[in-house]
């Protein structure tokens, strides 16, 4: 009963904000890629985790389209000047046909810590499949690697139902080799053309995200809500800029 209070109180207090299920424009908290249909487009993140300044996250990618083929190159950071975790992703995307594309890539995991030397992890493997059967749905399937090694451990399943112009439904889970397993579901609703909102209800570590994008000429507003039952919330927000 608890646990409810606490989602309901924070849907009312952050009604205008959303999470990681933007499946177009937020890579930086998605296993799913899709990228953008402009030519050259610009990412900026910040992610103020739990309001603890060390866990800070911030982000910046960069996402080239020509034709078919689409090149993302992302940077992300978490903590301070003594303990930090550093990403730097390389993402190659093919559509194969309008109902299928392909989306492969490798992440590079650095370590810096300041009593001990910088640990890099230099290969963590992706491959991800985007299906859609017919018009109203979208299968995304993805195979990651999360822990040291070359062969995926983790995968992850959304579909994504479209019901009218106004309202998409996502459900999907994730699993992986070490027994976990974690279930998810959303709501984006449009409430204007360029303004859509998001709730999503799920059984992983931060059980509760709500969210806010707004799109203006092309560029993209992500405002983003995540909850924690122990920890509390985490804030952040993503800028894309359309550069041609």
């Amino acid at each position: 009963m608890k646990l409810i209070v606490l989602i309901l109180f924070t849907l009312l207090v952050n009604i205008l904000h959303a999470q990681d299920f933007f499946l177009a424009t937020n890579q930086f908290t998605t296993s799913f890629y899709n990228p953008s249909k402009n030519k050259l487009t610009l990412d900026v993140y910040y992610l103020n985790e739990f309001f603890i300044k060390e866990w800070n996250n911030k982000g910046i990618s960069i996402c080239y389209t020509k034709n078919k083929s689409s090149v993302l190159t992302q940077l992300q950071r978490k903590g301070n000047s003594k303990f930090s975790e550093n990403i730097f992703s390389l993402v190659y995307s093919h559509l194969l046909s309008p109902r299928l594309r392909i989306s492969f890539g490798n992440k590079t995991l650095t370590t810096q810590q300041q009593e001990y030397k910088n640990s890099t992890n230099p290969i963590f493997p992706f491959i991800s499949l985007n299906v859609k059967p017919t018009k109203i749905i979208e299968v995304m399937l993805c195979a990651e690697t999360i822990k040291k090694g070359i062969l995926p451990d983790k995968m992850n399943v959304l579909i994504k139902r479209k019901f009218s112009e106004k309202i998409h439904l996502l459900v999907g889970p994730s699993f992986s080799n070490d027994n976990y397993f974690s279930f998810s579901t959303g709501v984006l609703y449009k409430v204007i053309e360029n303004l859509d909102l998001e709730l999503n209800i799920n059984t992983g570590m931060f059980p509760a995200h709500f969210g806010i994008k707004y799109t203006y000429k092309k560029n993209t507003i992500i405002i983003s809500n995540k909850f924690h039952q122990l920890l509390g919330q985490s804030i952040g927000a993503q800028i894309q800029f359309t550069i041609r």
